[in-house]
């Protein structure tokens, strides 16, 4: 493979983190992360941005969008933020402000926060949503709708579930559907992908058992949703999936389960069958992005896109041969996971 491997973000000092990426209409690319002390924050959260006018093999110095000062299990910090662009110059930033310890009553104790610009570089907002749950996905136009997957503990069975959330004034949220609750699983970190009416949501399963990624469907535009049903993407923490051309591409942390290190951030590049239709015999191939060399790894958040040739570009973050986290960034084209592709 001839991936090309760069770095985004590299400061010795900081916890840089949980990355998103998306390109805008002029060309240029545009990262966010979270800066902190460490994987939970301590005295401090920042969301930050850089650019790259030159599709990522460069980057621009930071920008902040927004500071929290104070322990994290005292005031709420930011967590996970996520970026999206609409195709006609805008983008928006979503991000969970969380109060620390990550458990108990997580809709009480997270509010989902949005961020809007006309360019990337000044942004208007930092608005409570109304939405509630923690680690958002991204802002997913449908229509003249916004929607925003989260994830929060079932009242019910105590495990983790995925929640829609829709907009119609893209500002306001309210609770669309219950995505997926299994008294059996924990899901939680889902993508949603959609063709048409069809929605699908690919999701985490956190129980600590290295299950794989589980999946759930909808044709009705995200009003009802079929049960979970394991999917054959291995270990399948945090995905983010989308469309790369006409299959399903999916970035996502591989854990082998309990006792074993996140090491590994990996691919997969799935038939859009298996996807959307249930039943179906899984067609697709995994491939690895990059290790973490560290002897306390920590890697496996990541968002991408298109680049106009064809390529894909990933962030994510990675301990390896820093002291605490930094933001990687990985190129590469169909050629580089198929040999001979056309």
């Amino acid at each position: 493979m001839t991936m090309i491997r760069g770095t985004v973000s590299r400061d010795d000092g900081i916890y840089e983190c949980f990355p998103d990426i998306t390109r805008l209409d002029s060309g240029e690319l545009i990262c966010v992360y979270r800066e902190s002390e460490g994987h939970v924050p301590g005295e401090y959260t920042r969301i930050v941005t850089r650019t790259s006018q030159e599709e990522g093999a460069n980057w621009g110095e930071k920008s902040v969008v927004s500071i929290t000062k104070g322990s994290a299990r005292k005031v709420p910090g930011w967590n996970c933020p996520r970026i999206s662009g609409f195709g006609d110059g805008r983008c928006a930033i979503v991000c969970d402000s969380l109060r620390w310890p990550e458990r108990g009553d997580l809709s009480r104790r997270s509010r989902i926060h949005l961020w809007v610009s006309d360019d990337g570089m000044a942004w208007e907002g930092g608005w409570e949503t109304g939405a509630t749950g923690i680690v958002p996905d991204r802002i997913s136009p449908f229509g003249d709708e916004w929607f925003l997957g989260t994830h929060e503990r079932s009242p019910e069975t105590g495990k983790l579930r995925q929640i829609l959330w829709r907009s119609i004034d893209k500002r306001s949220w309210d609770r669309a559907a219950v995505v997926a609750d299994d008294p059996g699983l924990d899901l939680c970190e889902g993508s949603l992908v959609s063709k048409g009416p069809e929605m699908a949501c690919l999701m985490r399963e956190n129980s600590g058992r290295g299950l794989p990624g589980y999946i759930s469907r909808s044709g009705d535009s995200g009003q009802t949703w079929t049960p979970a049903e394991r999917t054959s993407i291995p270990g399948c923490h945090r995905p983010v999936a989308g469309w790369w051309g006409d299959e399903i591409l999916v970035t996502f942390r591989c854990y082998a389960g309990a006792g074993m290190k996140n090491t590994l951030m990996m691919g997969a590049l799935m038939d859009s069958e298996t996807i959307f239709h249930p039943g179906e015999s899984s067609s697709g191939r995994i491939f690895p992005i990059d290790y973490d060399r560290s002897p306390y790894p920590d890697t496996g958040y990541s968002g991408w896109c298109e680049l106009p040739g064809g390529d894909v570009i990933v962030a994510y973050y990675i301990n390896d041969d820093a002291p605490r986290a930094q933001i990687r960034s990985c190129r590469f084209s169909r050629d580089d996971l198929e040999f001979g592709h056309r």
